[in-house]
């Protein structure tokens, strides 16, 4: 049933029926206040319901509105005021800042003023006609009140007070009730709280690959027994997370996970973001160069879609990827530094039945390397004749001792040498060579 208030002839009613109002302002379960966003609307229709009397409402323009505690009567500045209780406590309807924050429309031939009245009302409206208003019998006006939002701990009951002042009507002969001098009236509100109001439950990736490690943020708002996470929305039990949180998961299959939200006597809701997991690709996978100097870095880009991780071999690991623009496509990109004459980096990523690879191989071109190195001695009546032939590609510096003989390669990256030596103990060959970019060969070789 709609609530309505009679002032004399004029009958005020909610329109719509809907006289509640949620909270904007919740305790959560650990105590600790949120606040909600929400747009109530009121909506109050002013009807004329006398048989044969039509209103008049008469403002003179530009003039001053009286104080809503004058009692004196003004003629021709018919007014009706509205106002809510105002303040911090809980038999406040809403707090000053947020009656600040309403918007109040009306009717065209009228209009709203509002009034900021700290000491006394807090806040209050005026509605006037804009020029002589004639509201005939059945006749009605509207006024509605938007960006409305109240306060407190508790559900209750609160009211908003309608004052109606100095509004004529059309009879000649002036008596008591010929004029709504003073008229008061309240209509009643409901302060409640609001069902659980999740304010995200978000993940900023709607399809991701298998293994790819998505993050879920959630805040819900609302004095709840309980919060929890199901990874499925069919499972149960599920884990116990606070109302506001993220947390990462690892996919192994398309999911849909739920927010499950306890209130009350164990009333239950449910939020859900699902994730859908699709099978990879490497669309591309490529090296800016294929051919280097020794030391010299190299980058790796690779360009994957359904999946926003890869691994690489040569003890690299795992590597992350990031979307492009609106492609659906995903990119990253390494540096490595091989140290090899040739190596091979393979890219690879799990499909749903198999791994998915691809690779390229970097080549070296100016590598230190051993292409030959021939060391050995033959008994030959009493004493060792010692052989020695080497080969040594990319070599800017070379060093072949032998105790007792000393450097045998005279500085040069091919030859060979021989030498004797009557001592049964095997001579030992030092070798150390040094290549562009400080590449460095080092051993020691024995001729048996």
């Amino acid at each position: 049933m709609e609530n309505h208030v009679c002032l004399g002839s004029l009958l005020v009613c909610w329109s719509g029926g809907d006289s509640s109002i949620i909270s904007q302002s919740v305790t959560t379960a650990d105590n600790a206040y949120q606040t909600l966003l929400v747009n109530n609307q009121l909506r109050l229709r002013l009807t004329n319901i006398s048989s044969d009397k039509t209103l008049i409402f008469a403002f003179p323009e530009g003039g001053v509105l009286p104080d809503i505690e004058d009692t004196t009567a003004h003629a021709n500045y018919a007014r009706i005021y509205f106002y809510f209780p105002v303040g911090n406590g809980e038999e406040a309807f809403l707090t000053q800042q947020q009656a600040e924050t309403i918007v109040c429309t009306t009717s065209p031939g009228w209009e709203v003023r509002q009034v900021l009245d700290i000491g006394r009302h807090g806040v209050y409206w005026a509605l006037i006609p804009q020029d002589e208003v004639a509201l005939a019998p059945e006749d009605s006006a509207a006024v509605q009140f938007d960006q409305l939002a109240c306060s407190g701990e508790l559900e209750r009951m609160s009211l908003l007070t309608i004052l109606a002042k100095d509004i004529d009507t059309d009879e000649q002969d002036e008596g008591p009730n010929s004029s709504l001098q003073n008229a008061l009236g309240y209509l009643p509100v409901l302060k409640k709280f609001s069902s659980p109001h999740v304010r995200r439950f978000t993940c900023k990736r709607g399809s991701a690959g298998i293994l790819d490690t998505v993050k879920l943020e959630w805040e819900a708002l609302g004095l709840l027994s309980d919060c929890r996470f199901l990874p499925s929305a069919d499972e149960e039990e599920g884990k116990s997370v606070p109302q506001q949180g993220e947390l990462d998961y690892a996919l192994t299959e398309s999911i849909s996970f739920a927010l499950q939200m306890t209130q009350g006597a164990g009333d239950i809701y449910r939020e859900y973001c699902s994730v859908l997991v699709e099978e990879p690709q490497i669309i591309t996978y490529k090296a800016d160069k294929n051919n280097v100097k020794y030391g010299e870095t190299v980058k790796l880009s690779y360009t994957l879609q359904n999946t926003f991780h890869v691994y690489l071999n040569q003890g690299i690991g795992r590597l992350e990827c990031s979307p492009q623009d609106n492609t659906g496509l995903n990119a990253g990109e390494v540096i490595v530094t091989p140290i090899l004459k040739e190596t091979t980096y393979t890219l690879t990523c799990l499909g749903r039945e198999k791994l998915l690879s691809n690779r390229v191989i970097i080549i070296i071109e100016d590598y230190l390397t051993i292409d030959y190195l021939s060391y050995y001695r033959i008994p030959l009546d009493s004493s060792y004749h010692y052989y020695l032939k080497w080969k040594v590609d990319n070599c800017t510096q070379i060093s072949l001792t032998v105790q007792g003989q000393g450097e045998l390669s005279g500085g040069q990256t091919e030859g060979s040498t021989s030498f004797a030596d009557v001592s049964a103990a095997a001579l030992l060959l030092h070798v150390a060579c040094q290549g562009p970019g400080k590449q460095a060969y080092s051993s020691e070789i024995s001729p048996d």
